[in-house]
């Protein structure tokens, strides 16, 4: 009673302007609190209900590409989960995906990672999930400048070498099944590892794998610290342990490789711009340790970059470069197969841009259109990565729900390549809708199409991987017809698929590749014209020794005999098995082309299908023939040099 009266006592000293300050601050405080609160509690999206804690956890099988897109079809295109402490949202509208990486890509540009991923990643020294900002924004114009540009990508004559390694890989297998999902993961595996380190060696590739595969377990695995922190200093699973043996494994491997190329570059003995590795390329950039300067016009003044940074690039390259495209090739493939109007017809339009009597070439890729709009109906049924996963940078509104900060936001790709709405058939294997005028593309700027993701965090490799993909299916259609083994029809295909960082075919394709041109259809520097007239390939010495249009038959013989005379066994012949000097010189000469080949006679006609070397790349020495018809033709000779094929 005494402490009331103390306290009326002194309220009726304070002056009139101190009781109304007294009695507005609390008032304002809680007007604040609830404008606050309404402002922000604006209605999460829709989604199921969960339990106290875990939340939605006991669901966590269907946080699939199939799986969300089903609970999309019950609570919409923008819908929320509750994982334990962690906020998800699933969005599979193309409205709302044009909201997050367009309009809000600001605030959506982070990218989410797990406690396996942040320590394997060496906390986030990457491109792929490091937080955007300064850091990321010099670590990606490095990447898409020396590492991903299609100029770049061009010149990795690796790429090209492995193609033609799996061609002759099949065709030595003509006739028979092959498996083809493990064709081309082998074939995408070594272009990676030779654009990475620079070896075209199976030395140390196999560790590696192993490497990746133990990465791609540990970044798939579930642990329950993600999603409930405060269990991560328990580790209840043991996965601190398989960390730390996993990154020590790749210390081990990377720091090696690392150290070579830099013994080699202090020795001199760097390589010439052409045939520079990845290793390379970002050892430009080394330093012990890692700065960021205020010059973003400068790339080579601006970053530098530690082992740790190299480290985990390539394996942000390795992850992002082989499964990725492995799966899009094996799912072009077996759409094709399964389609085989769509293959005859791709097949029809490779035979007339290239021929028969070639290879296809990266400047035929302009006039391939169907073949182009095959792999894109193929990477709108199969993105290669089928969610695109971000992270909320502060709070925002998408669609009107309202998104927390930290909230981890997954754009299912795969299901807004089958939206109804935006498709026509959407589950049908259709390409020829890519022939129709304003049809989405995937540069981007239509967000009905986002194999590749948009914006800030698109994906940086995207002109690579097209590459590979195009080179690859390119030559694996133009050089056989596929059939599927043991009289199975194109409806039993399983079209099944696996989720995890992608989505692979559920079951490898095994199919039966059957040669496009006969032996007997094959010639070597000469082709029978549509009109019956034969006409010769005169060899260019300033080009490498590649084959121009000159002449008929009779000159092209005549050629030979005057490039025989002049060089001897390295004269490079239209005809070698026929350049006459004379009765007993063609014996002559026949002993020595089979001694030189070690006993093979059939090169003149099948070489390019059998996969033999049609010539060696070395200095080139001419002369001039003069033909009967008064004409002068160069004569190439070449030397012994790095076997190259020639078809």
């Amino acid at each position: 009673m005494d402490w009331f009266l103390k306290s009326s006592e002194a309220m009726s000293n304070l002056n009139p302007f101190n009781i109304t300050i007294l009695l507005i601050l609390p008032l304002t405080t809680l007007l604040f609190v609830l404008l606050h609160r309404t402002r922000r509690r604006a209605p999460y999206p829709p989604g199921p209900k969960g339990l106290p804690i875990i939340g939605n956890m006991l669901m966590m099988d269907q946080l699939t590409h199939r799986g969300l897109a089903t609970l999309a079809k019950q609570f919409g295109g923008v819908f929320h989960l509750r994982m334990g402490f962690l906020h998800m949202i699933a969005i599979s509208d193309p409205d709302a995906a044009r909201q997050v990486l367009q309009v809000q890509d600001n605030i959506f540009s982070n990218r989410p990672a797990t406690i396996a991923i942040s320590y394997l990643t060496y906390d986030r020294a990457d491109m792929a999930f490091a937080h955007y900002g300064p850091f990321w924004r010099q670590m990606r114009k490095l990447c898409v400048m020396k590492l991903f540009s299609r100029k770049r990508a061009e010149s990795w004559q690796s790429v090209r070498d492995e193609v033609d390694g799996a061609v002759r890989s099949v065709a030595a297998s003509a006739g028979k099944a092959i498996n083809v999902g493990e064709l081309v993961f082998n074939l995408t595996k070594n272009i990676i590892y030779r654009a990475a380190f620079g070896s075209s060696s199976q030395e140390g590739q196999e560790e590696f794998i192993g490497i990746l595969q133990e990465f791609s377990k540990l970044f798939g695995a579930f642990n329950i610290a993600d999603f409930i922190p405060y269990l991560g200093r328990v580790d209840p699973q043991g996965l601190n342990a398989r960390l730390a043996r996993a990154r020590g494994a790749l210390d081990s491997f990377i720091d090696k490789i690392i150290d070579e190329h830099v013994e080699k570059k202090k020795n001199g003995k760097g390589v010439c711009d052409g045939e520079t590795d990845m290793v390379d390329e970002l050892l430009a950039f080394y330093t012990e340790e890692a700065k960021l300067n205020n010059e973003p016009e400068d790339l080579q003044n601006s970053i530098r970059l530690t082992k740790d940074n190299i480290k985990a690039i390539i394996m942000d390259v390795m992850f992002g470069g082989t499964e990725t495209v492995a799966s899009a090739i094996e799912w072009a493939m077996a759409e094709l197969m399964r389609s085989p109007e769509d293959q005859k017809r791709v097949q029809q339009e490779l035979a007339d841009v290239v021929g028969l009597d070639r290879r296809v070439e990266e400047s035929d890729f302009e006039k391939l259109t169907f073949l182009k709009c095959a792999l894109k109906e193929t990477l709108r049924l199969h993105p290669p990565i089928p969610l695109l996963l971000h992270e909320t940078a502060e709070e925002a509104t998408v669609s009107g729900y309202f998104i927390p900060k930290k909230a981890r936001v997954m754009i299912n790709a795969w299901a807004i390549g089958r939206d109804k709405n935006s498709w026509e058939e959407p589950e049908t294997f259709k390409p020829a809708r890519f022939l129709e005028p304003g049809v989405p593309d995937f540069k981007g700027n239509n967000f009905e199409f986002i194999p590749f993701g948009s914006g800030r965090r698109s994906c940086p490799g995207m002109q690579l991987g097209l590459y590979a993909l195009e080179l690859a299916v390119a030559h694996l259609l133009h050089c056989f017809t596929w059939e599927l083994p043991d009289g199975m029809k194109p409806s039993e295909l399983d079209m099944g698929d696996i989720f995890g960082l992608t989505a692979p075919k559920a079951t490898r394709l095994i199919a039966v590749p059957t040669k496009r041109v006969p032996e007997n259809k094959h010639y070597r520097g000469v082709r029978q014209r549509p009109w019956g007239k034969f006409t010769a390939e005169i060899r260019d010495p300033n080009k490498r020794g590649s084959r121009v249009w000159l002449g008929t038959f009779d000159i092209a013989k005549a050629y030979d005999r005057v490039a025989f005379r002049l060089c001897g066994s390295k004269a490079m012949l239209n005809f070698s098995l026929e350049a006459s000097v004379g009765g007993g010189g063609r014996r002559r000469r026949r002993r020595k082309e089979a001694a030189l080949r070690g006993g093979g006679g059939r090169r003149s006609q099948a070489g390019c299908e059998e996969g033999e070397n049609n010539g060696t790349r070395g200095e080139l020495f001419s002369g001039v023939f003069e033909s009967a018809k008064g004409g002068e033709f160069p004569i190439v000779c070449e030397g012994v040099g790095e076997p190259v094929l020639r078809c």
